[in-house]
């Protein structure tokens, strides 16, 4: 398991800012001792318009010639999360990592290849790996910047166990063995994850 750093989460409010701007950057733990029933629980109206969270990374802090992640999007509408990632130079595999039960412990990761491919995989709390379907991916070119690649995908909260919150964090690996081109959010190696909480169910 990763370490764990204490970071504080500044939350600013600014008049005309679209709720797509807004980033959450929580370390897992922020909130003291987080049971699996917190990260079920609904605590947003439930609200059927899909509003897209925007989570940016750094633009250039990849290794030299790997991908790199520039942002994430994330909306949901009716249960049905929307989930898009935008890399630039990915030659490589990007992975995504879920914690669902904000326990802590990762038990969901996609790994995702750039022709589209990927592959998910649930993973228990001795981190052994077991294969499901995964979702389609979709590459589009990014809204957000130009050169940067679109990798969405969809998934239902029951999919990931009826939740409807989770913490997450994405990485690019390359052929190295455990050698990460790019973390985000930045920190994400020694612990730090984002968090989304659903609109819906």
């Amino acid at each position: 398991m990763r370490g764990r750093f204490v970071v504080l989460a500044v939350v600013m409010l600014v008049v005309g800012v679209s709720a797509a701007t807004a980033r959450a950057l929580v370390p897992r733990g922020a909130f003291g001792s987080r049971s699996s029933a917190e990260c079920l629980v609904d605590r947003r109206v439930n609200d059927p318009r899909p509003v897209e969270k925007s989570y940016r990374d750094a633009v250039g802090d990849a290794e030299a010639g790997h991908g790199d992640i520039t942002g994430v999007w994330i909306s949901d509408s009716k249960g049905v999360v929307t989930f898009s990632t935008d890399v630039k130079n990915l030659h490589d595999t990007l992975v995504v990592d879920f914690d669902t039960d904000c326990d802590g412990h990762d038990n969901y990761t996609i790994s995702l290849w750039a022709r589209g491919k990927a592959q998910l995989y649930r993973l228990n709390t001795n981190d052994e790996m077991f294969k499901i379907t995964a979702p389609k991916i979709v590459r589009t070119p990014s809204r957000h910047l130009t050169g940067a690649t679109a990798y969405t995908f969809h998934f239902t909260s029951k999919r990931f166990g009826g939740t409807t919150a989770f913490f997450f964090e994405a990485h690019v690996d390359t052929p190295r063995f455990a050698d990460v081109s790019d973390w985000a959010p930045n920190g994400a190696d020694d612990g730090a994850h984002w968090y989304y909480d659903l609109l819906s169910r």
